[in-house]
């Protein structure tokens, strides 16, 4: 197996991995442990997106105009670099994903509190049940119980990670597509291949 010197070669590897544990954790209904590996893959990916266009824009833009551009929102930088060629519009894809990334990836380095919801998740590796009415008979085995964790499973889990991994790294591809950088980023191939064998 081919290893890339590239922060976010390394980076995508990482979210890669972590939505490998996500799945498991899916697999034993470990809410905590999904809930965790899922918000591993948007963190890294939203950072990977930022390092991909860092390392293009800082060699396709001249050394003025990037130093400015380098301090303004990944977005923005999709946006300006894009348009060196053919600009991406932001209401389309890729750039809609790098904001989603970009603005799921702010939430998480920079938590804010949230209202917790009183939903109740029971769960064991033979059960997933929410909200439970009163007459439910509980597992014989053992079984944990998630209290306000519904709004975060609902975004933090393994099948919208695995979009997300797969958006990022469609948005990926076609920026190395329009500056035809396959060769410097001859990684993605690897990482594509990787993202086809996951089925959900």
């Amino acid at each position: 197996m081919k290893h890339y010197a590239s922060i976010s070669y390394l980076l995508i590897e990482q979210a890669m991995e972590s939505l490998g544990y996500a799945i498991e954790a899916k697999k034993k209904n470990q809410i905590n442990k999904e809930i965790q590996n899922s918000i591993n893959v948007s963190l890294l990916l939203g950072v990977a997106m930022e390092g991909i266009i860092n390392e293009i824009g800082k060699n396709k833009v001249d050394s003025f105009t990037w130093n400015e551009l380098e301090r303004t929102s990944t977005p923005l930088k999709w946006r300006i670099v894009s348009g060196l060629i053919k600009g991406f519009a932001p209401a389309e894809e890729p750039l809609q994903s790098i904001v989603n990334l970009q603005k799921t990836r702010n939430e998480i380095a920079h938590p804010k509190p949230f209202a917790n919801e009183n939903d109740v998740i029971i769960s064991n590796e033979n059960v997933l049940k929410r909200n439970p009415d009163d007459n439910y008979i509980l597992p014989s085995e053992d079984f944990d119980v998630y209290i306000g964790f519904g709004k975060l499973y609902s975004k933090y889990n393994s099948k919208e990670s695995f979009k997300s991994l797969k958006k990022g790294v469609g948005a990926i591809g076609k920026i190395v597509e329009l500056f035809e950088l396959e060769k410097s980023f001859e990684w993605l191939n690897t990482v594509e291949l990787e993202l086809k064998k996951r089925k959900f």
